[in-house]
């Protein structure tokens, strides 16, 4: 064999070789990718993190329903003289205040219910073209479970709010 054929026979060997190993690493990521698919929603997270989301969504959806309810209330059961008729109306405005905010947070907190039903929890709600591929990091959801926008969206929000 001529040293031309020898390197011919090698340079085949090796792209042969080359082929077989691309191969294996296509095989072992479609592997992977079914099962870390296996489990999981549309929303990319498991099934044990949706149940997780969801156990802590309920219990705010009843933090929330029960602190609504005692502010009514007890909104209800104030009596006071002529002198305090000032600070009673300063009281009841901020205990209006807090109602809505209360209202509109369990009304995102019952969105993020609706949403896990759905199999949409965990996706960003940005009609934009979305930097993170379209889903919410689970890290943005353990701090803030009501989340509908991942980091990059909301920030482009903002930035945006601002410049108005």
């Amino acid at each position: 064999m001529t040293n031309l054929q020898k390197i011919a026979y090698n340079n085949f060997i090796l792209k042969y070789r080359q082929g077989e190993f691309l191969k294996k690493i296509v095989k072992t990521q479609r592997r992977r990718v079914a099962e870390m698919s296996a489990g999981q929603g549309k929303s990319g997270l498991s099934k044990q993190e949706l149940k997780g989301f969801k156990e802590i969504l309920l219990a705010q959806k009843k933090q929330l329903e029960g602190a609504l309810h005692q502010s009514e209330v007890s909104g209800r059961d104030q009596h006071g003289d002529a002198g305090d008729h000032g600070n009673s109306e300063q009281l009841v405005a901020l205990t209006v205040r807090e109602q809505r905010r209360k209202r509109e947070e369990l009304t995102m907190v019952i969105g993020a219910l609706e949403r896990i039903e759905k199999g949409t929890y965990g996706q960003c709600q940005s009609n934009e073209d979305c930097e993170e591929n379209g889903m919410i990091a689970s890290e943005r959801l353990k701090a803030m479970p009501t989340a509908i926008f991942c980091v990059a969206c909301m920030a482009e929000r903002e930035a945006k709010l601002k410049n108005k």
